[in-house]
């Protein structure tokens, strides 16, 4: 990569990698893919080069709203003779409630950056800030930074994973350099139950929840007119954070997916899917490391194959 390009990946590292991976899933030279869409769960969870022909479009703080866009920006837009027979959407039991657009650290922080400058939608944000990615170098034409930029776009294709990124991956959460087995058990309760709680508190917007339904039947539709098997996927939680997530809000999600007629759900903290995942597998609270990620990917390719 040209030095340019490296840093025009280091200050747009979420905006490259989510429209890396968005072209490479209508770009690519699959027979019945697998397509996979989410936000840090599956951004994190989910290491292609352990399943055949997968494309994963994730990213941090992805809602129900952008994972739609995400879907419909792949398969309506097709090259040659790639097709996708499976889309898997990963969740977390919060997201019926969430709304990117709505919380103005996020939209700020993803929207501006990140989803804006590729969808030209800022859901319900009326005036979003328009972000300039070459803020860090001035002088360039508009033909030289479009140059880089392609440049920057495409080292993204090529990696399979999230965590093998040019730029190096910050974990989500800083533990004073340990990791989230050698925290204490009283440590990690308290980690565990301070994510649960500011998810809780995502249970105050019912408004998110009846709009998220409605985009819920729509992409349910949009994939069975198109052959396309649906399932939505909650990746494995610690059970620091999964025993104090709200009972109201876990039953508020499995009745949109009710609702929203979703025709396979797959909770890996089931107890038949929860025994295949330790400490060990943990970066954090709610999120996988590169080993539970690589083992998480082989039993979902498994049960998600074409």
């Amino acid at each position: 990569m040209t030095d340019l390009a490296r840093e025009f990946m280091k200050q747009n590292f979420y905006y490259t990698h989510l429209k890396g991976r968005l072209e490479k899933g209508y770009e690519a030279d699959f027979k019945n893919g697998l397509l996979i869409v989410g936000s840090s769960h599956a951004l994190c969870g989910i290491d292609e080069s352990k399943m055949t022909e997968t494309v994963s479009c994730s990213m941090h703080s992805q809602d129900i709203f952008y994972d739609c866009l995400c879907v419909k920006e792949v398969l309506g837009n097709l090259k040659g003779s790639c097709s996708y027979g499976t889309c898997v959407i990963i969740m977390g039991y919060y997201m019926p409630f969430q709304d990117l657009s709505l919380s103005k650290y996020s939209r700020e922080s993803y929207i501006s950056r990140t989803y804006y400058p590729i969808f030209h939608d800022a859901h319900n944000w009326d005036n979003p800030v328009i972000y300039d990615h070459w803020h860090f170098c001035r002088g360039l034409t508009d033909e030289e930074k479009l140059k880089y930029e392609k440049e920057a776009v495409d080292r993204t294709k090529v990696l399979p994973f999230y965590c093998e990124q040019t730029v190096k991956r910050k974990l989500l959460y800083d533990f004073g350099g340990r990791t989230w087995k050698e925290l204490s058990e009283e440590e990690r309760d308290n980690y565990g139950e301070m994510r649960a709680n500011s998810h809780n508190s995502l249970e105050g917007h019912p408004e998110s929840f009846r709009e998220n339904l409605d985009l819920m039947k729509d992409i349910v539709s949009y994939l069975d007119d198109r052959d396309v098997k649906m399932f939505v996927v909650v990746t494995p939680f610690t059970h620091e954070y999964s025993n104090r997530v709200s009972a109201t809000m876990k039953k508020a999600f499995f009745q949109m997916m009710e609702e929203a007629q979703v025709p396979t759900i797959i909770d890996f903290n089931e107890s038949c899917y929860s025994e295949n995942f330790d400490v060990d597998d943990f970066q954090d609270m709610d999120h996988m490391n590169e080993h539970g990620a690589a083992k998480l990917s082989e039993i979902l390719a498994d049960q998600v194959k074409c």
